[in-house]
């Protein structure tokens, strides 16, 4: 009876093992897709709205964190940041979020409340003024309030757009 017992123990103890790490791989996995999708989405929607604008327009702040990209279409397209706070993890955190505002409608947040943006740099690198160009610097990472290495996760991204000028 004691040799079964022995033996259901060290069974239990790597079955359960074993369950925890395969919930912990799902969490990281979870995680950093949640980041990649909000990195994605940022650039895909950066880089239609610079393609379809016009110019850049003289609202944009450059070279610094939070940037803000502002472009000349139809309608004035910004792309800027704000804080907010979240609850996770049975506490409230404070996050900066991406944001398009077109026109005088209401800001949409493009990035969601699960990632926080930590750095959003636009640098104007139009050269001889045709096309204009911007670079744009993302940092993107995953809320983690406990520091808890298992869930920290973090993209940076950099990318090049140019306003597509119709003649």
């Amino acid at each position: 009876m004691i040799i079964y017992i022995a033996i259901f123990s060290i069974l239990f103890t790597i079955t359960l093992s074993l369950f925890w790490r395969i919930q912990l791989s799902g969490s990281r996995l979870q995680i950093a897709n949640e980041v990649t999708e909000n990195s994605s989405q940022v650039l895909q929607l950066a880089t239609s709205v610079m393609r379809e604008g016009e110019s850049l327009h003289t609202d944009s702040v450059y070279g610094s964190h939070p940037g803000k990209l502002v472009v000349n279409d139809s309608t004035v397209m910004t792309f800027d940041t704000y804080t907010k706070n979240v609850n996770t993890g049975g506490r409230s955190v404070s996050i900066r979020k991406l944001r398009l505002t077109q026109g005088g409608n209401p800001a949409v947040d493009i990035t969601s409340d699960h990632v926080n943006v930590t750095n959003f740099v636009v640098t104007d690198i139009t050269q001889g003024g045709n096309p204009e160009m911007v670079q744009i610097e993302l940092d993107i990472s995953s809320i983690n309030p406990d520091n808890d290495l298992n869930f920290d996760n973090t993209l940076s991204t950099r990318t090049s757009i140019s306003v597509r000028k119709e003649s």
